[in-house]
């Protein structure tokens, strides 16, 4: 923008929490950072952490559309910046086209590419997605459990309560 205003595309980020608003594991940023050819940019703060902005995610992910998740990626950052000017983020995105956009498909080593980082973000972005899923057929199967206690003490209640009022019935004839 100008030295006055900020630009929202500039604001330093840690990694998870850029992450979390790019839709992308943690992990994924790390990984990206670490590729020994092109990989994407930090910025290093004061006490030697990785900061990553939007800018610089951006250009990486305009710059690797073959890589898996960078289409999610450039995706969200149009979600998030809606409000913003077209040609900033445009600038940002590469054209649209069967060879620059992938979907998210099934990862395959041949058809995507053989770096390590990349299998290894893939796979860690399963590993995650796997563990919240088992979390939540955890907690549902609890809940099913719980459900059933209640309802068993329901059921004998109400056992109590027809046989009370048979009693009272009784008595009164």
């Amino acid at each position: 923008m100008n030295d006055l205003v900020p630009d929202r595309l500039d604001k330093q980020w840690t990694r998870s929490a850029m992450a979390k608003r790019a839709g992308v594991a943690p992990t994924t940023l790390a990984n990206w950072s670490e590729r020994p050819h092109d990989p994407l940019q930090t910025i290093e703060a004061s006490n030697g952490d990785a900061l990553y902005t939007w800018r610089l995610l951006l250009n990486f992910c305009r710059g690797n559309p073959q890589l898996t998740a960078t289409s999610q990626v450039l995706d969200r950052a149009e979600e998030l910046f809606a409000d913003a000017s077209r040609d900033i983020l445009e600038s940002q995105r590469p054209p649209v086209g069967a060879a620059t956009r992938t979907q998210s498909l099934p990862f395959s080593a041949d058809a995507r590419s053989s770096d390590g980082a990349t299998l290894r973000s893939a796979l860690q972005d399963l590993k995650t997605q796997v563990g919240e899923h088992s979390a939540v057929v955890a907690a549902a199967t609890q809940l099913a459990a719980d459900a059933a206690v209640i309802q068993a003490a329901l059921v004998e209640r109400l056992v109590q309560l027809e046989v009370a009022v048979d009693a009272a019935v009784g008595a009164g004839d």
